[in-house]
């Protein structure tokens, strides 16, 4: 194996090949554009599982079952804006942090 590097011999893994933990992302948006963009920005991410609402009321609700680690929410959204969801999810104990 004359021409081969050390490099060439190495597996290839990928940093996200065995997560330790998974995540779970709530993603409030009612642009179905923005939304496929963020499904493909997490798609790579196997230790991230994404969950999305339309609007702001469907949002809240999401946030009360699983208790995502994160949410990234619009603020223009076609019933309740981003504002007010964010009041209700601190309003409520299960939520609020």
């Amino acid at each position: 194996m004359a021409g081969e590097s050390a490099e060439a011999a190495a597996p290839v893994r990928s940093p996200i090949e065995a997560p330790s933990t998974m995540h779970t992302l709530l993603y409030v948006e009612d642009n179905p554009a923005n939304l496929k963009l963020m499904e493909q920005l997490l798609a790579r991410r196997a230790d991230v599982h994404l969950l999305s609402a339309a609007t702001g009321t469907l949002g809240v609700e999401l946030a009360r079952t699983p208790l995502p680690d994160a949410i990234v929410m619009d603020i223009h959204l076609p019933d309740i804006n981003g504002i007010e969801a964010l009041g209700r999810l601190r309003e409520d104990p299960m939520t609020m942090h």
